[in-house]
């Protein structure tokens, strides 16, 4: 995992904010999805802010949409801001730039 990879997710009523900073790597994309995966079912939206990525790996990228197309019922909850929210977009879920 990129060494500077942070993740702070606060509750706001039935929707989860998770802001993202540093890099995001492999790991970091298997860390985001484990945190996902605490609030799939529970939850209204989920907001992934991504203006506080420095970068996004290729491979993280990769890792993170392969992996979160096999939770069909998780991708219309996921709603991305920030700049690399358009690299990290899912088809069935939003992008708000």
């Amino acid at each position: 995992m990129a060494s500077n990879f942070r993740v702070f997710t606060h509750r706001n009523g039935e929707n989860v904010h998770i802001k993202l900073s540093g890099g995001f790597d492999g790991a970091s994309a298997n860390e985001l999805l484990y945190i996902l995966s605490r609030y799939t079912g529970n939850t209204e939206k989920i907001f992934i802010h991504t203006d506080g990525l420095s970068y996004v790996h290729s491979f993280g990228r990769d890792v993170f949409q392969s992996k979160c197309r096999l939770q069909k019922d998780l991708i219309p909850h996921l709603v991305f801001t920030g700049q690399a929210g358009s690299e990290m977009v899912l088809l069935g879920s939003r992008y708000i730039p």
